[in-house]
């Protein structure tokens, strides 16, 4: 058998080596897409479990509206006949709390006939003439100091839950039925539609030699537990998720990435004798994005720690807060040489290698 040259050799070779790698890409491309079907299909099912239990609650909520909350929302969806009659009553018993519903109401619609409405209706009632300037309608509103009594402010949650329950049904159970808001329920608004980011739990860490994928400039925010244990953060996974749920020293923690002021929050999952699992909400207060519980969906304020529109069983608690260091992934190794970091391989089809 005559004896190969050694360009076939080399030929061979290079085919072999070429081969594996487009099976290794092949692997990695099926992987991608089962990741991306997987984390459809989880949203498929919360959407499904939360619309199934959101039609209980707003139809209660539908059977006991207070005529001004029907009135506002009869007014922006109601034919022609029930505009009218809507706006009637509204202009005869105009209450402060209207003007508020009013431009909740314009700030989560997206029909210019609905804006329309919903403008003409607020300059002839307030004589203010913002047209279609939503920033300055929600500054008059706050400039107002409004305080509704316990009834108003319970009422104004009633309207909340239907009027979000409009844009996607699971918003319903934020607001209703039975949650308490300790601040004004007026001053939080919805954060539009995109506000959906998946929350990372319980990641694989890796060690420092294994993050490769890490550069001596990237950003990370560090957490140190009080035995010592250390995890870096980086901020390109964190900002698609903004909020990561870790162990530490057998300790939950969940630590939310702020987008406003590009700061981490941390805290100890469970102090108060339950871990509660939480997410991104569609809600913002004073600027802050508000997070939820998947336990109560009561909505919680990362910058205090407590919740601020929940259950009365909620009321009073407050999650111990963790220290987080803004650094360099440097500097941070340098400091702390053991530490922790998240991988890139979440179980998430997104490209966390891209800064």
């Amino acid at each position: 058998m005559k004896k190969p040259a050694r360009w076939e050799v080399a030929l061979m070779i290079v085919a072999f080596v070429v081969m594996m790698a487009a099976l290794g890409w092949r692997r990695s491309q099926a992987e991608r897409d089962e990741l991306h079907h997987r984390e459809a299909m989880e949203r498929i099912e919360d959407a499904r479990l939360g619309v199934a239990a959101a039609v209980p609650v707003a139809k209660w909520l539908n059977a006991h509206l207070d005529s001004h909350n029907l009135a506002v929302l009869d007014f922006i969806s109601g034919d022609t006949k029930v505009q009218k009659n809507s706006a009637l009553l509204l202009e005869q018993d105009w209450q402060p709390l209207d003007a508020a519903r009013l431009v909740e109401a314009l700030a989560c619609s997206d029909s210019a006939e609905v804006r329309e409405r919903l403008i003409a209706l607020l300059s002839r009632q307030t004589g203010q003439k913002f047209a279609d300037n939503l920033n300055d309608w929600e500054s008059w509103i706050k400039q107002q100091k409004i305080v509704p009594s316990k009834a108003d402010a319970a009422s104004y949650l009633a309207f909340k839950a239907l009027l979000y329950h409009r844009l996607d049904p699971r918003l319903v159970h934020h607001f209703a039925i039975g949650k308490l808001s300790s601040v004004v329920p007026h001053e939080i608004y919805w954060a539009g539609p995109k506000y959906f980011s998946a929350p990372l739990r319980h990641p694989q860490l890796l060690s420092v030699a294994q993050a490769s994928y890490l550069a001596p400039n990237d950003s990370v925010f560090g957490i140190v537990d009080k035995n010592g244990v250390a995890i870096a953060l980086p901020l390109r996974i964190v900002h698609w998720h903004n909020v990561v749920e870790i162990e530490l020293s057998g300790a939950l923690v969940t630590a939310v990435y702020d987008e406003q002021t590009k700061t981490m929050l941390a805290f100890e999952n469970g102090g108060s004798g339950t871990s509660r699992r939480f997410f991104n909400s569609a809600f913002l207060f004073d600027g802050e994005h508000l997070v939820a519980d998947e336990q109560t969906h009561s909505l919680w304020s990362a910058r205090s720690g407590k919740p601020i529109v929940c259950e009365q069983t909620l009321q009073g608690v407050q999650l111990k807060a963790l220290p987080v260091v803004a650094a360099t992934w440097a500097a941070w190794v340098k400091e702390h040489p053991t530490t922790k970091v998240l991988p890139v391989e979440t179980g998430f089809d997104r490209d966390y290698r891209s800064r």
